[in-house]
């Protein structure tokens, strides 16, 4: 019997979008047509249209769906660090984000390049970047009881957002990890000179 046939709504979706994160990543958002996911997800043209009317709303879907991946890596930081200076805490997390290669990087990316492009994608990525800015905050009201942490809501500020995101598309850029080690002390220090300017 066929079981993609009794597949939920919901499942055939998140399947859809875990092949399509695999094609994403492997070819990037422009590259990456209707047609590959269909192909890949074994599913007929009208069965993938009826959930998706193009790419952009599988890259926002794919998304939404990996997106626990990043509380997963604060969390997993927090149980490490939980005497840790707040600020050098922070920073580490901003770094291990900015360095990080998991899918879940490459698709913050695509969605970056992509919402120059795409109206849908951009109004998405102010969505995403709100409900960041939010959940940021309210990390730092959780480990507030650490320490003081007012100097650090410069973080969410939009000339840190840009240089963030800037960062990261020039990693998804460069594949190069020569000197990563220095790089990563680099940033540490622009990010600790950044907070106390501001």
């Amino acid at each position: 019997m066929n079981t993609q046939l009794r597949m939920n709504k919901e499942d055939r979706k998140k399947q859809i979008c875990n092949i399509a994160r695999k094609i994403f990543v492997e070819k990037g958002l422009e590259n990456t047509t209707m047609k590959d996911i269909m192909l890949a997800s074994n599913i007929s043209v009208g069965g993938l249209y009826h959930h998706y009317k193009n790419v952009n709303e599988i890259l926002i879907d794919t998304i939404n769906y990996s997106y626990n991946y990043k509380n997963k890596l604060f969390s997993s930081m927090l149980k490490q660090y939980p005497k840790k200076n707040i600020e050098s805490l922070v920073i580490d997390l901003t770094i291990e984000l900015l360095f990080d290669k998991s899918d879940y990087s490459v698709l913050y990316v695509l969605l970056l390049i992509g919402s120059k492009k795409s109206s849908v994608l951009k109004h998405y990525y102010e969505d995403r970047k709100e409900t960041s800015t939010k959940e940021f905050l309210n990390f730092l009201d959780d480990i507030s009881k650490y320490g003081d942490v007012s100097s650090l809501r410069c973080l969410r500020d939009e000339a840190f957002i840009s240089f963030f995101n800037s960062i990261m598309i020039g990693n998804y850029y460069r594949n190069s990890t020569n000197n990563l080690n220095e790089q990563k002390q680099l940033y540490k220090e622009y990010i600790r000179f950044y907070i106390s300017k501001n």
